[in-house]
């Protein structure tokens, strides 16, 4: 479970390019769109997992993607209430 987590873990922190580390800024919408179609994989694989373990990192992943997602539209909301 331990390497599932930490999996789950380096595939949210490399979600985020290099770029958007330095720099918080949204490139374009596709980074939203991208953001979205994760978190409809996740839910696709929380809906698949019937191991009692995967059903709990379904369900982190699930969160972690939807944080993403929040973040992104928060970010663009700032984006476009600034100029």
């Amino acid at each position: 479970m331990r390497n599932c987590i930490n999996d789950l873990l380096r595939r949210y922190l490399n979600s985020f390019s290099a770029k958007e580390s330095v720099c918080p800024t949204i490139k374009k919408k596709e980074d939203i769109i991208e953001a979205q179609q994760y978190l409809i994989h996740a839910y696709n694989r929380f809906n698949n997992v019937l191991d009692p373990e995967m059903v709990e990192i379904a369900i982190l992943d699930i969160k972690i993607a939807e944080k993403r997602y929040d973040y992104l539209i928060r970010e663009m909301k700032n984006q476009t209430e600034g100029n």
